[in-house]
């Protein structure tokens, strides 16, 4: 069973230590990055994304400051739990988590050579709203 739980003082260096696949180090900031990160904004929510009780990926979102609105910030699976649908489990937790403080839209950002990530947020309804050479947003609207 997939849950969300904080990152603590007993945890942090093993979320730091996850890895990504080779070619997917560019899309997110590593975790140590994040997690370092989060200690500046007290209302996002950095997690370690647990099966039972095996590590197997990190997660921030928030209030975005810049819009207000909700933000997945980091998504990352570990390389060795990748394909067996975390991803999908863990974007729904956090959906859940974000529609429970009346949260009535999400942001996402993602890099364009990122078809899975893509394909994760338009499965749930996120849509692109701006984009640049090498990144889009997207939102969802609840």
């Amino acid at each position: 069973m997939i849950s969300l739980r904080s990152v603590t003082v007993d945890n942090w260096k093993a979320c730091a230590n996850l890895t990504l696949g080779k070619g997917q180090e560019d899309f997110v900031p590593s975790n140590l990055y994040s997690i370092a990160e989060a200690q500046f904004y007290p209302g996002s929510r950095s997690r370690a994304v647990y099966t039972n009780d095996d590590l197997v990926g990190y997660v921030l979102y928030g209030i975005d400051e810049n819009t207000g609105h909700w933000k997945i910030f980091r998504l990352m699976i570990d390389e060795r739990y990748q394909g067996k649908g975390y991803g999908k489990k863990v974007m729904k937790l956090m959906l859940e988590d974000i529609r429970g403080e009346n949260a009535r839209v999400v942001l996402v950002r993602y890099s364009l050579e990122n078809e899975i990530a893509r394909r994760l947020y338009e499965n749930f309804g996120f849509k692109e709203i701006d984009r640049n050479e090498t990144q889009a947003t997207a939102q969802l609207v609840f």
